[in-house]
C-alpha cells in the first residue's frame, strides 16, 4: 500500500511513516534545523521528530487536508516537505537550544570561522578533520569563561539575549579551539549551553510575549528572498514582532503618511507614529547584526509579500490589529 493510500484510508501506517522519516531527515539536513539531543541527523533522530509530529493535537486535520489534496505520492512527498519544514522551524523557536543554534549560525558568519562541507565549522585556519574529543570536555573548556550577558528589560518586545556578541564569539572560539577539530552548529551549542544556563532538553519552554507566533508568510514565496538560513529565521522573528498595521507600513514604505493612512485605517498623524514604531524596533532588533543590511533588505521584501497576499482586489488590505 502506497503512502498516500495509507494515509486516504485513515490510517497512515508504514509506507508513510518511512516517508516522513525521510522527509524530516532531508529537510532537517537541507534547512540547518537541530537534530534532537545534538549531533547529526539520523534515521533514529527524524524518526523520533516524526514521532512527536504525529501526536501534536494539531496533526491528524493537517493529515486530512494533505490526503485530499494530494493527487499522487510525488504531490504527497512535495507538500510534506513544506509541512515539515514550517513543524520544524515552530519546533526549533520553542525550545531554547534550537534558539540557541539559531544564534549561532549567525556568529559562525564572522570571518574567523571557516565553514567546511557537511554544516561543519573551525576556526579559519584550524584543523578541518571532524572533532573526536568528547562532548563533556567540550562543555568544561568553557567552564572558566567570563560571560557578560548584555542588558535587557522585560518591556523589550525581545527575548533576552543569550550573551553580548563578544561572549558568544568568546564561546565559540574557546570550544573550537579544545575541540581539535570541526564542529556542527548543534555541538557548540550543547557545549556552551551549561555556561549559558540554556535548557538542553527537549522540553518546550514557556513562551513570553516576545516569541514568534506559528504563522507567517507563504514559504514558498519566501524561498525566494535569497537569505541564508540564520538571517532568514532572524527576518522571520523580527517580522512577527510588528502589529499588524506595522506590517503594511514596512510593506508599503514608499508611501507617505497620508497615502498609508486609509491602508491601516488610522489618520495620517498616527500613520507616521507607526512608520516612527517600525524603524524604533528595526533599530533595535538589527543595532547587533553583523548582516543587517541583509536582514533588513529581506524584511521589506517578506512585508511586501504579506501586504500582497492580504490585499482585496479593492485595494484595502486586511489587518487584525
Amino acid at each position: 500500500m502506497s503512502a498516500l493510500t495509507e494515509l486516504q484510508a485513515g490510517t497512515p501506517a508504514t509506507a508513510f511513516s518511512d516517508l516522513l522519516t525521510r522527509t524530516v531527515r532531508a529537510v532537517g539536513l537541507r534547512r540547518g534545523f537541530p537534530p534532537p539531543g545534538g549531533g547529526q541527523w539520523s534515521t533514529a533522530s527524524a524518526s523520533e521528530v516524526a514521532a512527536e509530529f504525529l501526536a501534536r493535537e494539531r496533526t491528524p486535520k493537517v493529515l486530512e487536508a494533505l490526503a485530499l489534496s494530494a493527487g499522487d505520492d510525488g504531490e504527497l512527498a512535495g507538500q510534506l516537505q513544506g509541512i515539515v519544514r514550517n513543524y520544524l522551524r515552530d519546533r526549533g523557536r520553542t525550545t531554547e537550544i534550537g534558539r540557541l543554534v539559531v544564534r549561532l549560525r549567525r556568529a559562525l558568519k564572522h570571518p574567523r570561522y571557516q565553514k567546511l562541507p557537511g554544516d561543519r565549522f573551525t576556526l579559519d585556519g584550524g584543523p578541518t578533520d571532524a572533532s573526536r574529543v568528547p562532548p563533556d570536555d567540550l562543555v568544561a573548556a568553557t567552564a572558566g569563561l567570563h560571560i557578560d550577558f548584555g542588558t535587557w528589560t522585560p518591556l523589550s518586545k525581545r527575548r533576552p539575549p543569550f550573551a553580548t556578541a563578544e561572549s558568544i564569539h568568546a564561546l565559540i572560539d574557546t570550544v573550537l579551539a579544545a575541540a581539535a577539530g570541526s564542529l556542527r552548529p548543534a555541538d557548540i551549542a550543547h557545549a556552551i549551553a551549561p555556561v549559558l544556563q540554556v535548557v538542553t532538553s527537549n522540553e518546550l519552554v514557556e513562551l513570553d510575549i516576545g516569541d514568534p507566533p506559528s504563522e507567517t508568510v507563504d514559504d514558498g514565496a519566501v524561498d525566494y528572498l535569497g537569505l541564508d538560513v540564520p538571517d532568514l529565521a532572524r527576518a522571520i522573528e523580527i517580522f512577527e514582532l510588528l502589529s499588524d498595521r506595522e506590517k503594511i507600513a514596512l510593506g508599503c514604505w514608499e508611501l507617505g503618511a497620508r497615502e498609508l493612512a486609509p491602508l491601516i485605517g488610522l489618520g495620517h498623524s498616527r500613520a507616521n507614529d507607526i512608520k516612527q514604531n517600525v524603524i524604533a524596533i528595526l533599530k533595535e532588533e538589527l543595532a547587533t547584526e553583523e548582516n543587517g543590511q541583509n536582514i533588513a533588505e529581506g524584511l521589506m521584501m517578506f512585508a511586501k509579500i504579506w501586504v500582497d497576499s492580504r490585499t482585496r482586489s479593492d485595494g484595502e488590505t486586511y489587518r487584525t490589529q
